[in-house]
């Protein structure tokens, strides 16, 4: 319990807005955007190919 109260006694409730600075939100947005964006272009790339497949062969001999 010492230990928590040390820390507390450094770090009270008027030290708080430090932690908004530190950006960890656009880092993770940065990287859910960019590996999302890597998935979705193979994605596209596996159905067009795909796709194409399938109206090549529907269409009649």
């Amino acid at each position: 319990m010492k230990i928590l109260t040390n820390t507390l006694c450094q770090h009270s409730f008027c030290n708080l807005f430090k932690t908004g600075s530190i950006g960890s939100n656009y880092i993770i947005s940065f990287k859910s955007i960019f590996l999302g964006s890597i998935y979705h272009a193979v994605t596209d790339i596996y159905h067009n190919s795909l796709k194409f497949f399938v109206y090549l062969f529907k269409t009649p001999a």
